[in-house]
């Protein structure tokens, strides 16, 4: 385990201005209505002494971040009285940039990382640090929402993930990259349903890294660029969270989107009553992979399922449109057809 010092000091809060949506080009917007980065509530930290006690790094070197943080009581386990702080999981696919996100959120490099092409990340890892008084564990996921690698290896990794996230993560920061959102992107996060069941959106936050890599634009115009609109799908399905990362952000950048973040983090434990995200995995005492592998079959049955439900009514709707044309057919033809053709 690697430890490593994430706080910043709280100071006094102010409010920070309403994110303006940015129509699409050709006067036509493909961002459903309302859709912005969710801003939360919570503490901007007084830049100090970039130096913690005994010579760590600690994040908040800053004069002040404009970002309040509502805190939310987090639940103590058993055997742990001074509780276990929040648990942040990295997800999403090879060279998504998830090991840079963890470094920025830590203040320091402890994963490995690199800008190229080749995967970096070859087994499951976690950090610890701070935020304000509030303990953070970071989870950097290997390949495990890849179909391709081999299942043993997957089975294994994922056993290890469920078991340094156990008893459950508080928040999965799902990362891609800002403008590249393609059909194997929607597969992961297929994937990642399948691995921690269909509701794990509701404790997900989409995080778009490598912003500083993207053309210029604002945030709402990448996400008007998407012709699929599977980006925005996956937004709404995470509650409308959202917002763009720079992983290589230094100084006041960085402490700026680390306490957004951090906001949306706390919004989403307080949206799901201050408890983390778990299911039966996480309570199997002993996860082999042949548990893995029957937890993982139960969960993708149940989302084939849902996704054949949320699409019952459109094709209810596509079946009335036919009805309706061929009765609007029918309709036409016997007020077009003479009379006297139709008595002969």
């Amino acid at each position: 385990m690697v430890s490593a010092t994430l706080q910043l000091s709280a100071g006094t809060p102010k409010k920070e201005p309403e994110p303006q949506d940015k129509p699409c080009p050709h006067g036509q917007s493909k961002t459903p209505s309302g859709l912005a980065p969710s801003a939360g509530r919570g503490a901007p930290g007084e830049g100090k002494d970039s130096t913690a006690a005994g010579g760590k790094p600690r994040l908040g070197a800053a004069p002040s971040v404009a970002v309040a943080i509502q805190r939310v009581p987090i639940p103590v386990l058993p055997g742990d009285s001074e509780g276990s702080g929040l648990r942040l999981l990295l997800v999403g696919r090879s060279r998504a940039g998830k090991s840079s996100t963890g470094n920025i959120l830590l203040g320091e490099r402890v994963f490995r990382s690199n800008f190229g092409t080749q995967m970096v990340t070859s087994s499951c890892s976690q950090a610890q640090g701070r935020w304000g008084d509030e303990d953070v564990t970071v989870i950097d996921t290997a390949d495990i929402l890849n179909p391709r690698i081999a299942i043993g290896q997957a089975y294994k990794e994922i056993s290890r993930c469920v078991r340094l996230s156990s008893p459950g993560p508080h928040a999965l920061l799902l990362v891609t990259k800002l403008g590249q959102f393609f059909e194997e992107d929607t597969k992961a996060v297929q994937r990642l349903q399948d691995i921690f069941g269909v509701h794990v959106l509701r404790h997900t936050i989409v995080l778009l890294a490598h912003a500083e890599e993207a053309a210029e634009g604002s945030l709402q115009e990448h996400l008007c660029s998407d012709s699929s609109n599977a980006l925005l799908n996956l937004i709404l399905q995470c509650g409308r969270r959202y917002c763009s990362f720079h992983t290589r952000a230094v100084g006041a950048q960085r402490d700026q989107q680390v306490a957004k973040l951090m906001a949306m983090v706390y919004q989403v434990v307080r949206e799901n009553g201050g408890k983390w995200y778990g299911n039966a995995m996480f309570l199997e005492p002993s996860l082999t992979q042949e548990k893995v592998e029957y937890h993982m079959g139960r969960h993708k049955a149940e989302r084939k399922m849902m996704e054949r439900s949320s699409a019952l009514p459109c094709r209810m709707l596509v079946g009335f449109k036919v009805v309706f044309f061929v009765l609007a057919l029918v309709f036409l033809n016997f007020l077009l057809v003479p009379k006297s053709r139709i008595l002969w």
